[in-house]
């Protein structure tokens, strides 16, 4: 037996009922980060999935469709961080920093700056309005607020779609009744 199938047979996801954990679609898969972070072989699984350029398990606890996710898992493994790419955007050679080659530039890509869209939606919580309400009231998905708060890894988004965010900042504050 090789040294890389010997580790994978103390996985602790090895052989479970519900192998589809780690492949969360959206937001599921906190049971199989919990297995992970008390996973005896932890570290060569996410040795593996750097190695692999892993893009949607969950993996080492880490949720590797995440792009800072997957930084996060090269932190802890004591590698360096895909972070501080600065390139040049593909249409207008604007410098950018992104960590996929030939890639576009915000601007190019018709993205707003979050921050103002995320006060916005601040202020609609503030006024009452429900995540779902804001999401319906939109036209977007409740995804999309919850992104703006808190995004992947909790971090939130920096930059969305210019429609999706007009259509969040047209939002009106509602006029709620008191009773």
């Amino acid at each position: 037996m090789t040294r890389e199938a010997d580790w994978k047979t103390k996985a602790a996801c090895r052989n479970h009922p519900c192998p589809d954990l780690w492949f969360p679609d959206t937001n599921g898969g906190t049971y199989a980060e919990q297995i992970c972070k008390a996973c005896p072989v932890r570290r060569q699984c996410g040795e593996d999935a750097v190695k692999r350029d892993e893009r949607y398990a969950i993996v080492a606890g880490f949720r590797c469709s995440a792009s800072d996710q997957r930084d996060e898992l090269r932190v802890w493994l004591g590698l360096p961080g895909h972070g501080g790419n600065t390139k040049a955007c593909r249409d207008c050679g604007q410098a950018f920093e992104t960590k996929r080659p030939n890639a576009l530039c915000p601007a190019c890509r018709d993205c707003v700056d979050t921050e103002p869209v995320r006060r916005w939606v601040e202020v609609l919580r503030a006024a009452g309005m429900q995540i779902k309400e804001i999401a319906a009231a939109a036209d977007v998905a409740t995804s999309t607020i919850h992104g703006l708060r808190r995004g992947s890894g909790g971090l939130p988004w920096r930059t969305m779609a210019r429609d999706r965010a007009e259509r969040i900042l047209a939002v009106p504050v509602p006029q709620r009744v008191a009773s």
